[in-house]
């Protein structure tokens, strides 16, 4: 069970990074500067918050949590 919860904190920010690029590219290619107000620069800042950041707290979390689970 502990090595499990280690491994998914581990290969879940891999996937939220992947999911970040992929929306990044799609975003890009969908991107109209004469539709839209709000510059490309905004659409990757949101994009960071939702993925990148959950990523890093949850690996961080499966750093603190694999050197506890060793003592």
């Amino acid at each position: 069970m502990k090595k499990t919860i280690i491994k998914l904190c581990k290969i879940v920010p891999i996937v939220l990074l992947l999911c970040f690029v992929v929306s990044v590219v799609t975003g890009y290619t969908r991107y109209s500067s004469a539709l839209n107000s709000a510059p490309f620069s905004v659409w990757v800042l949101v994009d960071t918050i939702c993925f990148i950041l959950p990523g890093i707290v949850l690996w961080i979390t499966g750093i603190v949590v694999q050197k506890k689970w060793k003592e």
